[in-house]
């Protein structure tokens, strides 16, 4: 058994990079619409969708926990983890928890939603996503409800997201630094197989690059 105090590496460079990366690019989506600049809106949105893309793949190929393996969807689990915080007690894990697990797959779910919805959208003005010729009238109304509806639940989970981790920052539990230097302080049985994950940066960063270029 390790000890308490050993730093022990959890988050490869890639996992860091589209982590905050992924947090710019949906602020510039919020405000390039609350200042109606649609054609950079589209271009970040297509952007968002290259870089999820390069993240599902390092789902299958990357470090250990970045695998989709590897989170824990296990309902009881995630209620016994919800048990033990409420009493205060932390439950150690080396990648993601079974609450944490829940919650990235939730804000993959609505991401989804909103990055594909967007791509048959329009303006109705001068700007269509690049997909908008290829639906019918009737479709093209039902894909912009839902572009403008999920958002909000989108934000939502966004929100409670940043919530908890200001709880458990609060409760000195380092997961917000983790995501910076990509080490946790815990008391891991055994270090994860982690990756340099340098080839999916580049990649992402030349898909992005094209994407905002063409």
């Amino acid at each position: 058994m390790m000890s308490a105090k050993q730093k022990v590496l959890v988050w490869d460079r890639f996992i860091r990079f589209y982590h905050w990366l992924q947090l710019a690019l949906l602020v510039g989506l919020w405000l390039s619409m609350k200042y109606d600049e649609v054609d950079l809106h589209m271009q970040l949105g297509l952007a968002l969708l290259a870089l999820l893309l390069v993240r599902f793949i390092w789902g299958y190929f990357g470090s250990e926990t970045a695998l989709f393996k590897s989170l824990q969807l296990h309902p009881k689990g995630a209620l016994d983890e919800l048990k033990q915080e409420l009493g205060g007690k932390e439950s150690i894990h080396t990648g993601h928890s079974y609450l944490g697990s829940y919650m990235v797959l939730a804000l993959w779910v609505l991401l989804l939603i909103q990055l594909l919805s967007g791509l048959f959208n329009s303006d109705d003005i001068l700007s269509d996503g690049p997909l908008y010729a290829y639906v019918d009238e009737q479709y093209y109304e039902w894909f912009k409800a839902l572009h403008s509806n999920n958002v909000d639940y989108l934000f939502a989970l966004i929100a409670i997201h940043i919530l908890a981790i200001g709880y458990f920052c609060l409760r000195k539990r380092g997961y917000l630094s983790a995501m910076f230097s990509g080490y946790k302080n815990k008391n891991i049985a055994s270090k994860p197989n982690i990756k340099p994950g340098l080839w999916p940066i580049l990649a992402a960063s030349l898909l992005i690059a094209l994407t905002l270029v063409f």
